[in-house]
């Protein structure tokens, strides 16, 4: 396993991860507090009765005062906590995060766990609950489970997500379907999950990978195995639209030439099985959707999927209507998506995605432990990280906000993902070359820390000699140097004292014995 390349770095864990998100925010002006970042993983060792770490752990640093704009370090402002949550007999395989905007100052976690999903609250900095929580272990840290719902009997959570708001969640399941709940609380803070819609009609034929709520309105897009991408709506659960994916290269003289290529092992027969591995929605308007897609043992391919005006003469969506047969909120989405781009994200299947805060980046695992940085802009791979795992990437997060976040400044590197798999190891990767890290302040506040082990040697070795030079020259040129402060004629003295100490203990002349000829 190739390791990567400093400043990006490999880290161990204590359990296989399965799932994994990251929340960020920055710190602003004029203040530069209140910077927040947040990662989240989970997995564990197995599920029933065999299961050992069933973990969902949590990373929180939190920016808690001013950052000085001349510091070297932010590691006096920075507070960092770890959190660890057990999960029980069942392995988190979904993890989704939303910042709670309430009094209560916490982040809110959904998590897949079997048939169930559960929702946990982790207080910040000044959250009351850390009031009130009595505290874990050093490791642990104060954690408060909410609530959770049972889906249904062996439809297996696979995929979370939250509202933009936070106050629904959509679900997908290993049997196909894709259903949302609206999040309530009770005075005392405790959650209740009331079903809104189950996906009506035939819905997806293989188990849903990922799910994405609309940035606008209530609406679901899911990614499913059976090769296509739909978009529901949140109201009814009619399906509004629906995107047929393709796993091959848009230029017919290259699908050709590449379906003539000889094929290693089994070879499948008939057309091949497209999965779609992951999906996002690529705006702030829920006009741009994009996939990754592949077959069991081909190349990968994300495609971009642009919003079409309504055909003619088809019907437009209409708004919901009330009990007066008013308008009660805004139409449901146009699902007619297009395909307005397709490229080669990877050569063997992908396994996971992640889409940038600033949608401009998508972070892409595959099947032999590779992390790709695709450019959207250019729809290309922009920096490959070559088998960084020993197993499948089984989850990647990309960078959730583009502007500086706690630990950044000490760390020197702005981490552009995250990824994690079942070989106990997640990576911490980034397109720098090198760590902008400062170096480390005196204790007077002034830029410059101590000096670097090689120039404390050099320096050393420089007093070493000179302490040498200046023994040997006392032995040797005694008389001399004495004489320069006793004759008249001190420049004369200096003079011989410095040919005697530079002819006897530096550097011998030529005509000296045994230097040009050997003495006989």
């Amino acid at each position: 396993m190739p390791i990567p390349r400093h400043p990006s770095r490999l880290e161990t864990v204590t359990f296989p991860v399965f799932a994994c998100c990251w929340y960020g925010k920055p710190s602003l002006p004029p203040t530069n507090a209140g910077g927040i970042s947040i990662l989240a993983y989970c997995g564990g060792g197995g599920s029933a009765k065999t299961g050992v770490f069933n973990t969902l752990a949590v990373v929180v640093k939190e920016q808690v005062s001013p950052v000085d704009p001349n510091a070297r370090s932010d590691d006096d402002v920075v507070a960092e906590r770890k959190i660890k949550i057990d999960t029980g007999v069942q392995i988190g395989v979904g993890v989704a995060m939303h910042r709670h905007h309430s009094n209560t100052g916490d982040v809110r976690m959904l998590v897949c766990v079997g048939d169930k999903v559960n929702l946990y609250a982790v207080p910040l900095e000044g959250s009351p609950l850390l009031e009130n929580l009595p505290e874990e272990d050093e490791d642990a840290g104060p954690s408060l489970l909410l609530g959770g719902v049972t889906v249904g009997e062996k439809y297996g959570c696979n995929a979370v997500a939250f509202s933009p708001l936070g106050d629904a969640m959509a679900v997908g399941c290993e049997n196909g379907q894709v259903i949302i709940y609206r999040i309530l609380h009770d005075e005392a803070g405790r959650a209740t999950f009331r079903k809104i819609v189950e996906a009506q009609g035939e819905g997806h034929d293989g188990a849903v990978s990922s799910v994405a709520f609309h940035p606008r309105v209530l609406a679901v897009l899911s990614g499913s195995k059976d090769g296509t991408a739909r978009l529901w709506d949140g109201r009814s659960g009619s399906e509004l639209g629906q995107m047929k994916c393709i796993a091959e290269d848009p230029d017919p003289k290259k699908a050709a030439a590449a379906k003539k290529k000889p094929q290693r092992g089994r070879v499948q027969r008939g057309p091949p099985k497209i999965l779609v591995r992951g999906c996002a929605f690529g705006d702030l308007e829920g006009k741009v959707v994009y996939t990754v897609q592949s077959g069991k043992r081909t190349p990968a391919y994300v495609s971009r999927w642009v919003l079409a005006p309504p055909k003619a003469g088809e019907p437009r969506p209409q708004p919901p209507l009330g009990p007066d047969g008013r308008p009660i909120g805004p139409p449901p989405p146009n699902g007619n998506f297009v395909e307005g781009a397709r490229a080669e994200c990877s050569e063997k299947p992908v396994s996971s995605l992640s889409l940038s805060g600033d949608a401009s980046t998508l972070v892409l695992g595959n099947v032999e432990g590779s992390v790709f940085l695709f450019d959207l802009e250019n729809m290309k791979v922009s920096k490959a990280f070559l088998e960084v795992h020993d197993l499948p990437v089984t989850c990647v997060a990309a960078r959730p906000e583009m502007g500086p976040l706690p630990g950044d400044v000490a760390e020197g590197v702005a981490f552009d993902a995250l990824s994690a798999s079942a070989d106990n190891r997640m990576g911490f990767l980034t397109k720098q070359r090198r760590s902008r890290k400062k170096k480390a302040r005196r204790p007077g506040g002034k830029a410059g820390a101590g000096m670097s082990t090689t120039t404390l040697m050099i320096l050393m070795w420089f007093f070493m000699v000179l302490y040498l030079v200046g023994k040997m020259s006392w032995r040797l040129c005694r008389p001399e140097l004495l004489a320069i402060g006793q004759l008249e004629e001190p420049a004369m003295a200096f003079e011989a004292a410095a040919r005697c100490v530079w002819e006897l203990t530096i550097w011998a002349p030529p005509t000296r014995a045994g230097v040009s000829v050997p003495p006989h």
